[in-house]
């Protein structure tokens, strides 16, 4: 499973995907590429307050089955 992190998260978070054999990668850590271009590789996003899910960027998401959402208590 690849999963893509859209916003910032703890490391310690990005050590128990890892733990489970979960690839994960940091938009932040892409450059110039868009969320839009990458989003067809990824079968999850983790999201903060920072990007926005619309129905024109999961039309070009094939491979989605789940998006998380951080957030603090």
């Amino acid at each position: 499973m690849k999963i893509l992190i859209c916003d910032p998260i703890a490391d310690k978070a990005i050590e128990h995907l890892q733990a489970a054999d979960i690839t994960v990668h940091s938009l932040t850590q892409m450059g110039a590429v868009s969320l839009e271009q990458m989003i067809g590789d990824y079968h999850g996003l983790i999201v903060g307050q920072e990007t926005i899910i619309d129905a024109p960027l999961l039309a070009k998401a094939k491979m989605l089955r789940v998006i998380g959402i951080t957030g603090k208590e």
